[in-house]
């Protein structure tokens, strides 16, 4: 881990701490979707429940919460098998500009590698450029693909609205 950085895995008891900057990060994000501090309340004990499919962390610089990064994994035949999404990474404002982003997101490879992990992925809005140069600095790139989605439980996404689903993606697969 790099120096004094350490990835604190989530509990029940820093699930408030996790609640409040997820939603701090959708509030910030210039191209992102607002997703309410209960929303990822409700959603924590699920969260938990299934860490071979997501994890998240807090992470703590000299033992105060700096941010908090959240891990997906998935399979892909045409990157080698198991890779992990980096969903969402978040930096405290009054931690900014020293290079956090960074260092969590190269501890979270080296951890997510060491687990069988052969890809990182992540997507960004195209009109957060800030974030952009990190990623692009850091060796990441655009991938020819688009990224596409369909809800399959619409009733489970009670702020459809807010994500600006298309109301053909939102019919459920059937």
């Amino acid at each position: 881990m790099s120096a004094g950085l350490v990835l604190d895995p989530l509990s029940l008891r820093t699930a408030d701490d996790f609640a409040q900057m997820s939603a701090a990060l959708s509030d910030e994000d210039p191209g992102g979707e607002h997703v309410s501090r209960t929303r990822v309340l409700r959603q924590a004990p699920d969260l938990l429940a299934h860490p071979e499919l997501a994890r998240v962390y807090l992470v703590r610089e000299h033992a105060v919460l700096v941010g908090m990064v959240m891990l997906a994994f998935t399979w892909s035949n045409e990157l080698g098998g198991r890779i992990v999404y980096l969903d969402e990474i978040y930096v405290r404002p009054e931690h900014r500009g020293r290079g956090l982003a960074g260092r969590i997101i190269d501890a979270c490879g080296r951890v997510c590698a060491a687990e069988g992990c052969t890809w990182m992925q992540l997507e960004v809005a195209h009109t957060n450029v800030r974030a952009r140069h990190v990623y692009e600095a850091m060796g990441f790139s655009e991938v020819p693909r688009a990224l596409m989605g369909r809800a399959l439980r619409p009733e489970a996404i009670d702020e459809r609205e807010a994500l600006k689903i298309p109301a053909a993606a939102a019919r459920p697969a059937g």
